[in-house]
């Protein structure tokens, strides 16, 4: 489908302005499942039918977002905080006659508020290293029908990283650990918004060494091991080990 879409940028004159606003218009166009598909879901024991409707018509959106940055005591702070409207919202409704059935329609009205405010500082220890904190806060009203799927009101992220150039851009030895808390959200198969999944908190550890073109990564993914809820009936994996070989040459 096509997405026209549209916006303006204002900012401050510097090279790295310290302020930004920004007015968006847009909104997606309906998925083939949406149009064409049926689709069947077992969601904690209950079997759901997504209908299709090919008279669908594409959401429209608005958003305007505000974004702040500064610098203070050698530590960078910035806000990002935006409102969004959608009107004329893809959402799944369920049909009276058919218990566990519901066709896509265009009858979601949504107000979403988000906040999301990061504080990093950088700077020099045996090489290079950052520290990063992340929050983000959401609020949603419902104006007009019910949305399937909400993403989760809170999260936080915690990134450290480091990396040392044992030769002039080369040499990179780089390890980077990442803790990411979920905060509860609803099963996002369950478009009736039933099941909601518990808080879930993740830690990821990545060492990367760069030579000569080639960069071998390790990620280990979930280090902790521990299983929780990504769905009603499914759990997350374990621990997951990835390595990876990329090579580069440039002549």
């Amino acid at each position: 489908g096509l997405t026209p879409g549209g916006g303006v940028v204002v900012s401050g004159a510097e090279t790295e302005p310290w302020w930004s606003l920004s007015l968006l218009q847009g909104g997606r166009a309906p998925r083939s499942d949406e149009l064409l598909t049926p689709l069947t879901h077992n969601v904690d024991g209950r079997l759901l039918r997504l209908l299709p409707n090919e008279y669908l018509e594409r959401e429209n959106t608005r958003r305007a977002g505000l974004s702040v940055q500064r610098r203070l005591f050698g530590t960078q702070l910035a806000v990002d905080a935006s409102w969004r409207r959608t009107t004329g919202g893809i959402t799944w409704v369920p049909l009276a006659d058919q218990d566990g059935s519901g066709r896509w329609a265009n009858t979601l009205d949504l107000d979403a508020y988000r906040l999301t405010g990061r504080l990093w500082r950088e700077g020099r220890l045996l090489g290079w290293g950052r520290a990063l904190l992340e929050g983000t806060w959401r609020k949603f009203e419902e104006r007009t029908g019910t949305a399937a799927f909400l993403p989760p009101e809170e999260s936080l992220r915690l990134e450290l990283m480091w990396e040392n150039h044992f030769f002039a851009e080369d040499g990179i030895l780089q390890i980077a650990l990442m803790s990411t808390i979920r905060g509860s959200m609803n099963d996002p198969w369950d478009p009736t918004r039933t099941v909601v999944l518990p808080q879930r908190t993740v830690h990821d550890l990545f060492l990367g060494f760069r030579l000569v073109g080639a960069h071998l990564s390790l990620v280990l993914r979930n280090l902790t091991g521990t299983r929780t809820l990504i769905s009603a009936g499914a759990w997350s994996p374990g621990q997951e080990k990835q390595i990876r070989l990329h090579w580069t040459f440039l002549y």
